[in-house]
């Protein structure tokens, strides 16, 4: 019996064209800390507001300021950066 060597390929570099840049309330709503209805109240407020998601949000007592902080800093602000490097955010 012999073993053949079968060369598996490794990923290299990730196609970034391939992924769908998510919302903030999308990682939140996976996430599981507010629920999509809760997501839908707040992007009307946000409309009439003009407020940032996240300041609406902890303004009514449906996430912590920390929560928003870490979901910006270690996951949506990561995201858009490999996304698309080149463009400037509003800042939470």
């Amino acid at each position: 019996m012999t073993s053949e060597n079968k060369e598996i390929p490794l990923i290299n570099e990730i196609d970034a064209k391939g992924f769908q840049l998510k919302r903030l309330g999308r990682y939140l709503v996976d996430a599981e800390v507010i629920t999509p209805d809760e997501v839908n109240t707040v992007l009307k407020a946000q409309k009439l507001s003009g407020k940032l998601l996240g300041e609406i949000l902890v303004m009514h007592g449906l996430v912590k300021q920390q929560t928003i902080e870490y979901f910006m800093a270690n996951i949506v602000i990561p995201e858009l950066h490999f996304l698309a490097p080149k463009k400037q955010y509003r800042s939470f």
